[in-house]
């Protein structure tokens, strides 16, 4: 839902790699059925993991068919989830929900001078603003899913954690700016419980989506902070001036819980969709917390480009300013060459449009050197 988790090659075995890639496609497919072709942009890995999350609960079986060649598979046809099946209908509708919610969030930051400072990303936010009403209708197709994620009152929360934020000052907690995430993400999940026959699930659900919630707030504001510093934008770590490693603490301690959650729901656990839900939503954000703190500790102007080691225990350095990049234009055709015959897919690649080394988005490998760490066995956080 936040687009915290990937896919790592070296955790998923064939088979669960190939169900990954069936959730993924009808996904994507489901989005282009029920909420209309431009809603194909939104679909994200983490709502891929919600569906899964409903199959995995769901006693009855999966239906798929086989969709046609697709220019992000390389041209070649795959079996895909249904658009009918639960899970699909609701990672859909979380997905265009949790797209208006940030859409809303970017006018409310607007209205309480919490929004980047530059002409550019002005512009951005304002577009983006704009197209929330649209949005919401389009998440509202689903009557049903809508429901069960009480989709105005989790848009109307999400936005107003922007006047939440108004009233940050140093030395509060980082965890205080979260609520509003945490608790959308734990409605979402708990809905899952519902939608799959399993009430008994849900109050572990929705503990676990309040971690996740967290989790991937934290997880952002890591990812976005030499951009925000540079942009003016609010970053709960710079207005709470709360100290890198302590946000690595309590992404830690996120984990554990949603771990712990995870463990006591009710399981067939040998059904390949539970073992590949409990491979994202458990190993994925373990790794999700490595690969985001060591690639930005790896970033320009650390003193340490490995362990993150050299960090200020306040907060990172400042990052010089980025190198010009060419203009638009001579970056679109390199951009549908990568993006459009299913390179991405398959091979490590470069974004022509902003220069960042990406993973392959259906087999991972970003971050994977720290799959076998301690932390994998003992589950002690300790952040190895």
């Amino acid at each position: 839902m936040f687009g915290l988790l990937h896919t790592c090659g070296h955790v998923l075995d064939g088979e669960l790699l190939e169900r990954w890639r069936a959730h993924l496609c009808g996904l994507c497919l489901t989005l282009r059925d029920r909420q209309g072709q431009p809603a194909r942009a939104l679909t994200n890995t983490d709502a891929v993991a919600l569906a899964v999350l409903v199959n995995a609960q769901s006693r009855a079986a999966v239906a798929t068919r086989t969709a046609g060649p697709c220019p992000l598979r390389g041209m070649r046809p795959a079996p895909v989830v249904c658009s009918s099946n639960d899970g699909m209908r609701l990672a859909a509708t979380a997905s265009v929900t949790l797209a208006a919610a940030k859409a809303q969030d970017r006018r409310v930051e607007r209205e309480n001078d919490l929004g980047a400072t530059g002409v550019v990303q002005r512009g951005v936010d304002r577009a983006t603003a704009r197209m929330a009403p649209s949005l919401i209708r389009r998440a509202q197709r689903d009557t049903e899913m809508a429901e069960r994620i009480d989709l105005h009152r989790t848009v109307r929360q999400l936005a107003d954690q922007g006047r939440g934020e108004r009233a940050v000052r140093v030395g509060d907690p980082v965890l205080s700016v979260t609520g509003p995430s945490a608790a959308a993400a734990g409605r979402i999940f708990a809905a899952s419980a519902g939608l799959a026959g399993r009430p008994e699930n849900e109050s572990s659900l929705r503990a676990a989506g309040e971690a996740f919630g967290a989790l991937a707030h934290l997880l952002d504001a890591v990812e976005d902070l030499d951009r925000d510093r540079r942009t003016g934008a609010f970053n709960p770590i710079l207005a709470t001036g709360t100290p890198i490693p302590l946000v690595r603490r309590d992404c830690a301690r996120q984990v554990r819980r949603l771990r712990h959650h995870l463990g006591r729901l009710d399981l067939d656990r040998t059904s390949p969709d539970a073992r590949l839900a409990l491979r994202l939503l458990g190993d994925g954000t373990h790794q999700a917390v490595h690969r985001t703190f060591d690639r930005a500790a790896a970033g320009p102007g650390s003193p340490d480009r490995t362990s993150g080691a050299g960090w200020p225990t306040d907060l990172p350095p400042p990052v010089p300013k980025p190198p010009s990049r060419p203009p638009f234009w001579p970056r679109l055709l390199p951009w549908i060459g990568v993006y459009c015959t299913g390179y991405a897919c398959c091979a490590e690649h470069e974004n022509p449009c902003t220069g960042q080394r990406h993973p392959p988005a259906c087999s991972g490998g970003d971050g994977c050197g720290d799959c076998g760490d301690c932390c994998d066995c003992c589950d002690c956080g300790c952040d190895c």
